[in-house]
This record gives C-alpha cells, sequence and structure tokens, in this order.
C-alpha cells in the first residue's frame, strides 16, 4: 500500500503519483511480507525475447529472398532487432525506466534507418519494413511486461499510448500510399488493436482520468 498525504488515502498501486490528484505517493513496507524476487521473471522474459529475435529474423529472411531478393533490407531490420535486444539486456537492471529506454531506441532506430535510406537514394525499405517490424517488436515487449512480469506500468501510461499510434501508422501511411508493403502494416495494426483492447480491458479507469486530467474535463 501507499499513501498520498496531500488527499491523506491509501492507495493500492504500484505507480509513484496518487491517481485522485498526480501527487507523488509515499510508499508504506509491511514488514510482514518478505520481497519478492523476480529474477525468474526476468530469465523468462530474455528467452522470450531470443525466441522473438530468432523467429522474426526467420520469417525477414524468407520475405526478403522471396518478395524483394535484390534488396537485402532484411540484413538492417535484423541488426535492428539486435540492437533492441542489446539495449533490453543492457537496461534490465535499471528496470525501473525500461518503456521510456525501449520507447527512445525504437524512436532513435527509425530515425537513423530513414536517413539511411534517404541517403543511399530513397529505397522505402525504412518505413516498409523497419517501421511496422520495430512497432511489432515494442508491441510484443508491451504484452509480456504486462502478463507475465510484476513491472509498474502505471507510470509509463504514455509511452503506451504514444506506442499504439506508432503501431497503427504503417496502415494509416499505407492507405495514404506512403507505404506499399500492406502485410507487415496489418500485422502492426492487429498488434496495435490487441494493445488497444488491453488498455481499455485493465486500464480504461486509469485512461479515463487521464484524458480527464489532459482535457480538463
Amino acid at each position: 500500500m501507499a499513501k498520498c498525504n496531500k488527499c491523506n488515502v491509501e492507495v493500492d498501486t504500484r505507480g509513484e503519483r496518487c491517481p485522485l490528484c498526480a501527487a507523488k505517493i509515499e510508499k508504506t513496507i509491511d514488514p510482514t511480507y518478505p520481497t519478492i524476487k523476480t529474477t525468474s521473471t526476468w530469465q523468462f522474459i530474455k528467452r522470450i525475447m531470443i525466441i522473438f529475435v530468432l523467429c522474426t529474423s526467420i520469417i525477414v529472411v524468407f520475405l526478403n529472398g522471396f518478395l524483394t531478393p535484390n534488396m537485402k533490407w532484411s540484413v538492417f531490420v535484423i541488426a535492428a532487432l539486435l540492437s533492441m535486444y542489446t539495449v533490453f539486456l543492457g537496461i534490465v537492471k535499471g528496470r525501473k525506466r525500461i518503456l521510456s529506454m525501449m520507447f527512445y531506441m525504437s524512436f532513435a532506430i527509425l530515425a537513423i534507418t530513414f536517413i539511411w535510406d534517404r541517403l543511399i537514394g530513397y529505397k522505402g525499405w525504412s518505413l516498409n519494413y523497419v517501421l511496422p517490424s520495430v512497432a511489432i517488436g515494442y508491441g510484443v515487449f508491451l504484452l509480456i511486461l504486462r502478463f507475465v512480469s510484476h513491472f509498474a506500468i502505471e507510470n509509463y501510461r504514455g509511452y503506451i499510448y504514444l506506442h499504439i499510434l506508432l503501431e497503427f501508422l504503417p496502415l494509416v501511411m499505407y492507405v495514404k500510399n506512403v507505404v506499399t508493403f500492406e502485410p507487415l502494416a496489418l500485422v502492426s495494426a492487429c498488434f496495435g488493436t490487441i494493445n488497444l483492447l488491453v488498455l481499455l480491458l485493465f486500464d480504461f479507469s486509469h485512461l479515463k482520468n487521464d484524458l480527464g486530467m489532459r482535457l480538463h474535463i
């Protein structure tokens, strides 16, 4: 349990802010309950990430060879996946900021690949393949965190909202004829729909409060 000194109430949340007034709350530790170690949970997430990187790499190589054998874009996608996994390993010890770090890392990967694509004579692989691949990878990671770990995602809902928009972006760009590769855009939109449904099912009250605070409703 935690206590908000401003509202003078106890709050049942893993977050650092009071859901009523958004003030910082004090954590109260009950000595009768032992500290739960989550090492095994993170080891499980690590294995899931390895399986995801391997499976995605195989699928990407197959799609590259089957659809566009003259363009080796799969190398860049695999490099992005390996970068995500490397950063994931590096921030596990400081996992309080894991969602923000993953989001900024994804943005950096997208920016670098887009600039790279433009410099070599824009072929479209940065938006057609890297953008939806990064969005899908982050979406899978969000689902793993929510259902497997004890990670307190309350403090990072803003990043979740932004990422759901990112997952729908490839499909919007496909409709606008900016993106031409439909399969990955559809898969990314599917994960966006799943994350949106999970958000509505498990965090609807928080979503309503966030919108109320931001829109002053």
